[in-house]
């Protein structure tokens, strides 16, 4: 298991509740309409989760590169 350790220089802050990231994505009702959406600083991916379910394209940015054990 990698852990993700938020960087101080980055400004990083992850979002961790489960439920708020699911209210986030119902809060965007007309996503389907939308071809191309770009997530900036996915980090751990839970809101990702809940956006790969929707038809669009979906890209990830990711800036902070981590070093696996």
């Amino acid at each position: 298991m990698i852990v993700v350790k938020p960087k101080k220089s980055y400004g990083q802050h992850f979002l961790k509740d489960q439920l708020i990231a699911s209210k986030i994505v119902e809060s965007l009702s007309n996503l389907n309409s939308y071809p191309l959406v770009v997530e900036v600083g996915p980090g751990t991916g839970v809101l990702t989760q809940y956006l790969v379910n929707y038809k669009f394209e979906l890209i990830l940015v990711e800036i902070d590169i981590q070093a696996t054990n």
